[in-house]
């Protein structure tokens, strides 16, 4: 649903950073229940090996039903944060880090979790919480729905903006999959200004359906 930024075992993307990261190593140790990543991307910057690099840390627990897990970030010299609405000139160093879960219940998976983003020289702050829940109607219908809620400050101005989104989902196999989804945009304060950004849509409903293999 395009909210790759609310992931918390791996790096943030999405609509905070607009970013790949690409040259990254990564390392992944397991001990039991607790799984323990790291990783680094390397900036390509002659005579720099700090410009436009990353470093990440992720901790994942889970025991039975549940999950838990906690990722913290940086990122050197983003000049392209909310999709090129960051000028050069305010590169900036930033900082993500989030705590999220999920718990399974029979059929039902209940998801919940906070992202903090923050970049310095261009004095953005966003805090993000979000819901979701899985519930699978029978062995190949499931029901997806989200709830996102994102309090942002901004050269002494606040913005919000709220995103929930619906999808069922019908899947023909492991690998192929159907679905229809619906999702609404509301923005207000400073997220209104940011959202004039040429690679960002404008608020409102918007509904899709695709199919899906792998």
């Amino acid at each position: 649903m395009a909210f790759a930024n609310n992931s918390i075992v791996g790096y943030q993307g999405g609509n905070y950073t607009g970013l790949r990261y690409d040259n990254t190593v990564k390392y992944i140790k397991s001990f039991g229940g607790l799984q323990v990543a790291g990783a680094y991307t390397f900036g390509e910057v002659a005579g720099s090996i700090k410009n436009s690099s990353a470093a990440a840390g992720s901790l994942v627990y889970s025991s039975g039903p549940i999950e838990v897990g906690a990722v913290y970030q940086q990122t050197y010299n983003v000049s392209s944060a909310f999709f090129g609405a960051v000028p050069t000139a305010q590169a900036s160093k930033q900082t993500v880090w989030g705590l999220g879960g999920t718990y399974k219940a029979g059929r039902s998976q209940y998801y919940l979790g906070y992202t903090n983003n923050h970049l310095d020289v261009a004095d953005y702050r966003n805090n993000v919480g979000y819901v979701g829940t899985r519930f699978a109607l029978n062995d190949a219908l499931a029901f997806i729905g989200t709830f996102q809620y994102d309090w942002l400050r901004h050269a002494g101005q606040s913005g919000k903006r709220l995103t929930t989104a619906g999808m069922l989902d019908y899947s023909f196999s492991k690998r192929t999959d159907i679905y229809l989804e619906v999702d609404y945009t509301h923005l207000q304060g400073a997220w209104i200004a940011l959202n004039s950004a040429p690679a960002l849509t404008t608020a409102g409903i918007r509904m899709g359906m695709g199919i899906g293999w792998g």
